[in-house]
């Protein structure tokens, strides 16, 4: 679901990974708990996430598998938590309309499009409209990398050259189309 032109991908096990999943979501929702974002990503198995394109830096893209039931939307995304329910209208699809929910002062929306799925972008409409869609896993590279069944981080970054600009802080000349890897934490030392 998320687009072509991300400059990072990365696939998370969040299970593995609960501590920094919550930390990732309640830091990007401002108005979600880190309490709370524990509720939903202990219903995640994968996370999925494209980071930062070439004309917007800001931009994250995420879709996640698991279980979240009805009853775990209603309990997190509550107008006394700040969230507004809302609509996204399709045509020609099999899905007419998908609820997301966003909040003031937030540029980030979040949609669960099944109970087997999570949704949240800056603009959800293209990831929402691949769902209704039922666009099929491509042959493209960085998605192949990040969607191998694994224990461990995946990364997959597709513009090395400036993403390391961007780390760093100076031009660096990097002979190389794309740089992935795995991360993993090493039991015993600090996470």
């Amino acid at each position: 679901l998320l687009d072509k032109d991300s400059s990072i991908y990365v696939s998370v096990p969040a299970k593995n990974y609960v501590d920094l999943t919550s930390k990732i979501l309640s830091s990007k929702g401002e108005g979600i708990s880190e309490q709370d974002a524990k509720k939903i990503v202990e219903r995640i198995d994968v996370l999925y996430a494209g980071l930062s394109t070439p004309k917007d830096r800001a931009r994250l893209q995420i879709s996640a598998k698991g279980s979240f039931p009805g009853i775990v939307q209603k309990a997190v995304l509550t107008k006394k938590n700040g969230f507004e329910k809302q609509k996204y209208e399709f045509k020609d699809t099999k899905y007419p309309s998908i609820d997301y929910y966003s909040m003031d002062g937030n540029s980030f929306q979040l949609s669960f499009p099944q109970e087997s799925l999570i949704c949240a972008a800056q603009n959800l409409y293209p990831v929402l409209e691949k769902f209704t869609r039922e666009v099929q896993l491509s042959d493209f590279t960085p998605f192949n990398w990040i969607g191998q069944d694994n224990d461990e981080i995946l990364v997959y970054i597709t513009k090395p050259g400036q993403y390391l600009q961007n780390l760093i802080g100076s031009s660096i000349n990097v002979n190389s189309r794309a740089i992935y890897g795995n991360l993993r934490q090493m039991i015993g030392q600090p996470k």
